[in-house]
């Protein structure tokens, strides 16, 4: 399990996120993902379960993952250069560099490639998902989280409404995005959804009837299964 770990583009060492209180597998590494298939496999044979959410397989901890080996290796073989490091800043974010997007590139590529090959062995008409908060953000190039990505493996689209709905009184400490945010930003889904004839649904998150019931409004104005 160790070998599988993602690492701290800034530290070269295993990468701690301190929301999550923990560490992550990279998706990258094959053997992590082979051992991911083998897994929900054995799941679905032991449980009879026809849905699985795969979630947070994606590069959750922003810009500072992953340097382990494989993502080196692959961003050498698409640009020629080894992962620079943080203070390199004609790579780090800057657009003029070809090299730069192509580590961009490979990391959304990454995660369609994860779920593409892991909805290669589920059952025929099996429900996959994931996690999915906000693919038409500034957080999406930074987590490589864009559902037209994920729907390579995803046959179900989920447009993750993270945070209070509606929002709590400017509560600092989780997210508070007003109603038209949140209907910009899933409208991107389901847009996504369409394009791949696919189905799109809301997970809300309501601490009480109030809320609950304007989480379910939202999920109907936008046509998606609540």
């Amino acid at each position: 399990l160790n070998d599988w770990r993602m690492i701290d583009v800034t530290t070269r060492k295993p990468l701690w996120h301190p929301q999550y209180t923990g560490e992550g597998f990279c998706p990258r590494n094959p053997e992590f993902a082979e051992s991911y298939r083998e897994y929900a496999s054995y799941l679905i044979s032991e449980t009879g379960i026809d849905g699985l959410s795969a979630d947070d397989g994606r590069y959750f901890y922003g810009y500072n993952a992953c340097a382990c080996e494989h993502c080196r290796a692959e961003l050498q073989r698409r640009a020629g250069i080894d992962l620079p490091p943080v203070e390199d800043s004609s790579f780090w974010g800057n657009w003029d560099n070809p090299a730069w997007h192509h580590w961009l590139d490979l990391r959304y590529d990454t995660m369609g490639k994860f779920y593409e090959d892991l909805s290669k062995t589920l059952p025929e008409g099996f429900m996959l998902t994931g996690c999915g908060a906000a693919s038409a953000t500034p957080g999406a190039l930074m987590n490589a989280c864009d559902a037209r990505v994920l729907r390579r493996g995803w046959n179900y689209i989920n447009m993750e409404l993270v945070g209070n709905t509606p929002p709590y009184k400017n509560d600092p400490l989780t997210g508070n995005s007003p109603f038209a945010v949140r209907i910009a930003h899933s409208s991107h889904h389901q847009a996504a959804a369409w394009e791949g004839g696919l189905r799109a649904f809301c997970t809300a998150f309501a601490h009480n009837t109030a809320s609950a019931n304007h989480a379910w409004a939202l999920c109907k104005l936008l046509d998606a299964d609540a």
